[in-house]
């Protein structure tokens, strides 16, 4: 497990980087931590973020003796930069959505997924 502690608002760029065994220094991944968790029992994801045509949404569980349920149905709503709804999905299953971002304007939306009884947010930068 990694811990990232930025002592500021959830969310932001993240860059990982690796040495390997032989000093070669290596970019592992550069993505945006979304601010998804909130304390709940899950979280979401959004990579690659930003995305160029096409991002996968993820539901994660935040603790080992939490089960995903692959059955329950959930639903995502996506906001544009002025807050009208974008998108809007419902009766998802299973952990994973891919989203056409193809053809969306250059910006920051605002995601926001119901699963149970949680509300998970996040952000899906468009370039």
């Amino acid at each position: 497990m990694i811990s990232v502690y930025t002592n500021s608002s959830p969310g932001g760029m993240v860059e990982v980087n690796a040495t390997t065994c032989c000093s070669v220094y290596t970019k592992v991944k550069t993505d945006y931590l979304a601010s998804g968790y909130c304390g709940g029992s899950y979280a979401m994801s959004l990579s690659p973020n930003p995305s160029n045509g096409e991002a996968t949404l993820a539901i994660e569980t935040t603790s080992e003796d939490v089960v995903f349920d692959e059955n329950a149905e959930w639903e995502v709503e996506i906001f544009d930069q002025v807050q009208g709804l974008k998108e809007q999905t419902t009766k998802l299953k299973g952990k994973e959505l891919k989203i056409k971002t193809t053809g969306w304007k250059t910006g920051i939306y605002f995601v926001r997924v119901k699963y149970k009884d949680e509300y998970l947010q996040g952000k899906l930068v468009v370039n």
